[in-house]
Order: C-alpha cells, then structure tokens, then sequence
C-alpha cells in the first residue's frame, strides 16, 4: 500500500446523492456509481488501494474503509451516510473472485477486500502513516512489514498471495541489474501516473525495491 490522495467528490453523485432521501449504498443508480467509481479510479491512477494492481471501471470494486453494515446510520456534519462519503470509498481489484462457472475446482485464494471482509486493518491508504517504507520486497516478489501494524495489514489482507507476488516479482524484475543513475530516474519517474494518469502496475513495490537496493 502507498498513501492515496483523494480529491473532492463529483459534484453530479454529492448532488444526486443529496436529492434522494433515503438512498443507500446498495441502491445508487449505476449512472451515479460509475461517475464516483471514475473519480476513485483517477484519484489513485487506476490502481487497487491494498496490492497495487492495474484496475478499471469492469474489474473494480468500491471499497468502504468502515464497514457498511455498521456505519450505515453514521453521518458526517453534512448530514450524508458513512456508506455514501466519497472520502470512505476506494477502488479495489476483484480480490481473487473467481466466478462459478470458470472455478472448475479451482480454489478461491481471496486478498484485498475479499480478504479483509469487515475486518479492521491498522491503518488504511488514506492515513497519513501508510507509506510505501512500512513494506520491504525481495526479488521473488515477497513482501514483508516493518512493524506490527504492517504485519497485521499483509496477514488481513493477505497481501502474499501467490498472484500478488507474481505481479510485484513482474514490477520487480523491471528494476534488476540497473545502473545507479538509471534506478534514480525510474524510481522518481514510477512516482508520477503517465498521460492517461495512470501509474504502472506495482510501481511502489518497484520504488521500495530500488530504495532499499540501489538508493540507501
């Protein structure tokens, strides 16, 4: 996880949303939910919020950092439900759903918020103490906390997943066997999305594995 900067909410979903008394989460009209989704999606360069993941409009799911079915009745000096505040609302990847009818006996290994489920995590993308320093990657793809809190973020949300680690090795790969100089320029570059303000996938792996690496 890196810490997301959001920005404020689509003025057509916080008009629509105060214009229909009674809404819920649950019931948002699909228009309405895909301006918020593409607003979450450009706040965070089309990423998922936990493992860094390349992720659209079809592939995505919106995240609540509090757990609807608890926050429901809350409501913030505005008067809108914690269920429907733009700034309790992320994007995640599918977390490793696969449906019925492609299983074929596979089994379901879930991460992200598949994982998490109503769980609370230590901290979430949007606090200031989630940093990309809180987790170090070797070359394998393989991600290890810092400290209590991030041990109990990669256990929740069972960021070790063998198809996480395969990205992040992938991300990884990128960066072996470069030059000092080079390392620095694609480590400051990885921290900047590209004109389509999208970053590339995994990249703070790959930005910790450089500074850890090449930097320090």
């Amino acid at each position: 996880m890196w810490k997301i900067q959001k920005k404020k909410a689509p003025k057509e979903y916080v008009d629509y949303i105060y214009s229909t008394p009674g809404i819920d989460f649950r019931h948002i009209d699909k228009y309405y939910k895909d301006i918020l989704k593409k607003q979450i999606l450009e706040d965070q360069g089309c990423l998922c919020c936990y493992c860094g993941t390349r992720i659209n409009l079809e592939n995505s799911t919106l995240e609540h950092l509090n757990a609807v079915s608890i926050t429901r009745k809350s409501k913030n000096i505005s008067g809108i439900p914690e269920e429907l505040q733009y700034e309790n609302i992320l994007a995640a990847c599918d977390g490793g759903i696969i449906p019925k009818s492609k299983r074929n006996g596979n089994k379901q290994i879930l991460h992200c918020d598949k994982s998490r489920g109503n769980k609370k995590i230590p901290y979430t993308p949007l606090d200031p103490e989630c940093i990309e320093d809180n987790f170090d990657y070797d070359s394998d793809g393989n991600i290890f906390g810092r400290y209590a809190a991030d041990k109990e973020c990669i256990k929740i949300l069972n960021l070790q997943a063998e198809i996480l680690k395969t990205k992040r090795l992938n991300a990884i790969a990128e960066v072996l066997e470069l030059d000092k100089e080079t390392a620095l320029q694609l480590y400051e570059s990885l921290a900047k999305p590209d004109e389509e303000g999208k970053y590339v996938e995994c990249c703070f792996a790959a930005r910790r594995y450089i500074k850890e690496y090449y930097l320090n």
